[in-house]
């Protein structure tokens, strides 16, 4: 047992310090953790805070079965597979979730309410996609695979065309408010343009090249696809980095906004 245990924990940490994926994701989990700490935990950094423990918990789940595949052979443990893909959900329905929440600015009722809707949708979609995923990892017994890639591959692409509807109505907003003149109006337009445009960008950039590349069965050990992943791993680095550059703009010029609650300063 003691035996077993010593080289469960050896190749743990053995593949944890060969992946710089996983320890970007849980340096970055972690940072949003301590900064949510220190925060006044209004909802934007409440949904950071799921974000973080979401990816923590999934990285971490994904490399206890990779170790215990690799000392423990002869034992099954693909079922955390299936289960993990639950915390895999929550990570990337939070991410885009954010990005709403900022979008959602500039939007009137009517335009929230209906992209919404097109989202919860998305959200749905991908979350049977996700379940599906987990389910073909249990029943092989694996990580990754041709037919897993293309699976993760429609999974993200699901992601992208919401990335890709919010950039939309985020800059089709900005551009109709353009001309306003009124100050806090167009600094809080300023703000955006430089913070949640490219964000977006980066964002829908790596998932495309992961889109694209899961689905070419040569991919599978890409130095490219690698690097996607690894840029995908920082991605709760850039949302820390977007929440500090705009809030405290938007609270000082949303006073009578009921996006405070996203922003802080409840009332």
């Amino acid at each position: 047992m003691i035996d077993t245990t010593s080289s469960f924990t050896a190749t743990f940490i053995y593949l944890a310090t060969q992946k710089g994926g996983y320890w970007l994701l849980t340096f970055a989990s972690l940072s949003v953790m301590y900064c949510y700490g220190i925060s006044d935990k209004s909802m934007l950094w409440k949904v950071m805070l799921i974000n973080g423990l979401s990816g923590l918990t999934a990285i971490t789940i994904q490399e206890i079965y990779q170790a215990k595949r690799l000392c423990c052979s002869t034992e099954k443990w693909a079922f955390l597979l299936f289960i993990n893909e639950i915390f895999w959900i929550i990570h990337e329905i939070t991410t885009v979730m954010y990005s709403l929440f900022k979008v959602e600015i500039l939007l009137n009722q009517e335009r929230k309410r209906m992209v919404r809707y097109m989202m919860f949708g998305l959200s749905i979609l991908y979350t049977i996609t996700r379940f599906i995923l987990g389910y073909v990892r249990f029943e092989e017994d694996t990580l990754v695979g041709t037919r897993i890639n293309q699976i993760q591959s429609y999974s993200y692409l699901i992601w992208l065309l919401a990335d890709l509807l919010l950039l939309i109505l985020l800059s089709y907003s900005i551009y109709l408010h353009m001309n306003s003149t009124h100050q806090k109006t167009w600094e809080m337009i300023v703000t955006l343009s430089y913070s949640s445009i490219p964000r977006l960008l980066i964002i829908m950039l790596t998932t495309l090249m992961i889109v694209f590349l899961c689905q070419s069965p040569g991919s599978l050990d890409s130095d490219v696809l690698r690097l996607a992943w690894a840029i995908k791993s920082g991605f709760p680095f850039i949302l820390l980095l977007d929440i500090h550059i705009t809030k405290d703009l938007l609270i000082q010029h949303t006073s009578s906004n009921p996006l405070q609650y996203h922003f802080g300063n409840k009332k």
